[in-house]
């Protein structure tokens, strides 16, 4: 049988170890500094470690293990030694599961708003809601949301007694929200069954914003270009990096604007629509809802340290005629997003803010 071990004496373990197996014994780079922490065990120096015969699984509880980078390098070339980190414990970790409100604005989408609502309802997490609001549909579909709605009762619908233009519509869906996180899901976009599962715990730091991730742009669910690759590495970043790729890269098609592709706090999304909605410098965009998709981004950024971005495929973007970014001959989208970022670098004192980082 192994031994079990862990490196790392102090708090971290403290705060944790009902979720470890039993340990054998500790191993600490200043095994003098915690000692009062555990009498009744032994703690030994890491060259020790090296010198064992036995098998050993080590569990390491450092809060961050780089910090021996270089001994982890010489263990892992040990046969008798497995090394886990303490995450793999933690997923068990019995934590309240904060509410998610999935909203869902609608305009004319029979065809396909059923495979949109399923990938929502097929989540890997259990508190969430699902807000689908209709923009007064032409089609039939309402008559498939309702149909959806006596399936499970977790869905809630609503119409619009006339069309009032995307971005209303969805404020439409924010102001229904009970949920303290929401996550805007676009009726004609797909989420990962595993959306949320690993998205909601980047927020529980509440010096982070946001969380985005990449997603697939494509006719076929999931298929398609890779888009919104935001940084090369899954984690959370200074809003300083978050700036300097969204306000000084040129607008593309792979830019990071859809709201659709971020889990937000819903207080936050609704106070900036709020504001939004109250200035009448905005109203152009209001229809289609390009542009000001980006200052919800840019406007709660301002208010916290970090962003989060998980490097994985968590949506699809549908390709398709009717998507008002394939519709865009006239390049009319660049222009707004331009526009945006330039009343947003010049009242936010960007530049000065970015000089003296």
């Amino acid at each position: 049988m192994k031994k079990q071990v862990v490196f790392g004496v102090g708090p971290n373990f403290e705060r944790n170890k009902e979720y470890l197996p039993d340990i054998d014994y500790f191993v600490d780079n200043d095994n003098t500094k915690h000692r009062s922490f555990y009498m009744d065990k032994e703690i030994r120096s890491f060259e020790d470690l090296l010198l064992e015969t036995a098998d050993i699984h080590l569990i390491i509880t450092l809060s961050n293990p780089l910090v021996i980078e270089n001994q982890l390098n010489l263990l892992s070339m040990r046969k008798n030694i497995e090394i886990s980190s303490l995450s793999k414990y933690l997923s068990t970790k019995d934590v309240s599961e904060p509410k998610v409100s999935i909203l869902i604005p609608t305009y004319n989408r029979e065809s396909i708003i059923e495979e949109t609502i399923k990938s929502a309802l097929d989540q890997n997490y259990s508190n969430f809601e699902i807000i689908v609001n209709d923009n007064n549909s032409e089609d039939k579909t309402y008559e498939v949301l309702c149909n959806l709605q006596r399936e499970n009762s977790i869905i809630n619908i609503d119409k619009n007694k006339e069309n009032v233009g995307a971005f209303k519509n969805w404020y439409e869906c924010i102001k229904k929200a009970s949920g303290e996180y929401c996550k805007i899901l676009f009726s004609d976009d797909l989420i990962s069954k595993d959306y949320l599962k690993l998205t909601t715990p980047y927020l529980r730091n509440n010096d982070v914003g946001f969380v985005t991730s990449k997603v697939i742009i494509g006719e076929k669910p999931f298929v398609g270009e890779e888009s919104y690759c935001l940084f090369p590495l899954e984690g959370t970043f200074s809003k300083r990096d978050y700036y300097m790729k969204v306000l000084f890269e040129k607008y593309q098609r792979t830019s990071l604007v859809s709201p659709g592709a971020a889990l937000f706090r819903t207080k936050d999304v609704k106070e900036v629509m709020e504001y939004i909605l109250e200035n009448n410098q905005w109203e152009k965009y209001l229809e289609k809802g390009a542009g000001v998709d980006l200052l919800i981004y840019l406007c709660i950024s301002t208010k916290y340290s970090k962003i989060a971005f998980v490097n994985k495929n968590l949506c699809f973007f549908r390709a398709h005629p009717e998507s008002i970014t394939i519709a865009d001959k006239n390049r009319e989208l660049n222009e707004h997003y331009l526009d945006i970022k330039k009343f947003f670098v010049k009242n936010k004192n960007i530049t000065e803010y970015l000089l003296s980082e």
